[in-house]
């Protein structure tokens, strides 16, 4: 029995109606892929930092970190925009915690682990910042900033005035005029029998 004439308009009307509905679907579903895809959610986390939301943009920026189909460049950006992000709110804790398996990953990245040894000075875990800051010198033994910031840590964290001298006096070696020569030369001075 063939349908008749009502019913065939019912079934294209139908037919229609959900092909209008797939495609609206589909198109939905391609809008929230570029809504979240790599570089999107790098804006977002950017304009969130912007206006002060450091949470909401720590979470735009880890959700790239996240994401499979971000590039290892989108990934780079999104690394340093968290790590911006959490040292301007001061949560030092967290950026180490971004830190730390980056760096693993690339263990040879000074700019990340100077980043390290000086958050874990920040944060009062003196261990972990003379560890990062030996490991440092022992790739870079050049490094003025990383010969203070071992110097301060063996000061501050462990007391140990003869060891802060030695590296208080390599800095100003490597830096007779650096921004914290004054510092350095105050210690020195005052170490000295």
């Amino acid at each position: 029995m063939c349908p008749g004439p009502r019913a065939l308009v019912l079934v294209a009307v139908m037919v229609a109606g959900c092909a209008s509905s797939k495609s609206a679907s589909v198109e939905t579903s391609n809008t929230v892929q570029k809504a979240y895809a790599p570089d999107r959610l790098i804006e977002l986390g950017r304009a969130h930092r912007r206006a002060g939301d450091a949470t909401r943009a720590e979470q735009y920026f880890a959700a790239v970190l996240e994401n499979r189909e971000a590039t290892d460049s989108q990934r780079g950006i999104a690394m340093k925009e968290v790590l911006a992000t959490c040292i301007e709110a001061q949560r030092f804790r967290v950026a180490i915690d971004y830190a730390e398996p980056e760096l693993r990953k690339h263990p040879n990245d000074l700019a990340l682990m100077r980043l390290v040894a000086s958050l874990a000075a920040a944060v009062g875990d003196g261990l972990k910042a003379r560890d990062m800051y030996e490991r440092l010198l022992l790739r870079a033994p050049v490094d003025s900033d990383a010969e203070l910031g071992l110097a301060r840590v063996l000061r501050d964290a462990f007391a140990d005035r003869r060891e802060a001298t030695v590296h208080f006096e390599r800095y100003l070696e490597l830096a007779p005029s650096g921004p914290y020569a004054a510092e350095a030369r105050t210690f020195v001075a005052e170490a000295s029998p």
